[in-house]
């Protein structure tokens, strides 16, 4: 493996110096990019994007969560790995120290990655799916209330790559709770949406899940996803 990883490094340095052009996810890459390698192309940034076909997305139906709703408690999505990079292990740690998240929602985990979050006791508040289809996925998401894209926010790599699950939170209009890093805020630009930041400067976790319950979805068109897009960027 360390030989391997040496092999991917010394590949990576290679093309980063030679490559005539380089596109890259974020500004933060970017400089991180310039500040490690001799780079001597072009640099475009255009980041990940919401998926062309935006069209897909609207005629995907949510699907009724109401089976796990109890006097009509709120539902709070994660989807992706619970690798310790992320945030899922603290998501869920908050959410079982926290009597006023237990009373007004439960926590819906989509995963197969479980065995990071050994240690941790749940209850039946908190309710583990497999990973499943992106169309399903979809679905889900929709449904939802809360959407949160927790992540290390002291990981190197988080600090230059948007939250993967940010595109499709943003282009189903549901709340969403990302960690405050520059890269997060830079996926949502200008846009007018249903959003908490958190940080272990600022607004905890446990804050910014309360508030973005109470949040309404976001009535988004096309017209206003366009420029998110990753065909539009590039």
């Amino acid at each position: 493996k360390k030989l391997w990883f040496q092999l991917y490094l010394r590949h990576e340095e290679i093309v980063f110096n030679k490559a005539p052009y380089l596109n890259v996810v974020s500004k933060e890459m970017e400089e991180y990019i310039r500040s490690h390698y001799k780079v001597t192309g072009d640099i475009l940034i255009a980041s990940d994007g919401i998926p062309a076909e935006l069209q897909t997305y609207d005629s995907i139906a949510p699907i009724s969560l109401e089976k796990y709703k109890v006097n009509g408690q709120k539902i709070i999505l994660f989807a992706g790995s619970c690798k310790p990079m992320g945030g899922a292990r603290k998501l869920v740690e908050t959410f079982m120290q926290s009597t006023e998240l237990h009373r007004k929602a439960k926590l819906l985990l989509i995963t197969t990655e479980t065995r990071y979050l050994d240690g941790i006791e749940t209850d039946a508040h908190v309710i583990l799916l497999p990973s499943m289809p992106h169309v399903e996925l979809v679905s889900y998401m929709k449904a939802a209330d809360v959407i949160v894209c927790p992540d290390d926010e002291e990981n190197e790599y988080n600090q230059i790559c948007p939250h993967i699950k940010f595109y499709d939170a943003l282009a189903t209009g549901t709340p969403i709770v990302a960690t405050d890093l520059s890269v997060n805020r830079n996926v949502i630009g200008d846009i007018r949406y249903p959003i908490c930041y958190f940080s272990k400067n600022n607004t905890s976790l446990e804050e910014a899940l309360l508030k973005a319950i109470e949040f309404k979805k976001l009535p988004l068109t096309l017209k206003d996803l366009l420029e998110k897009t990753y065909n539009y960027q590039m």
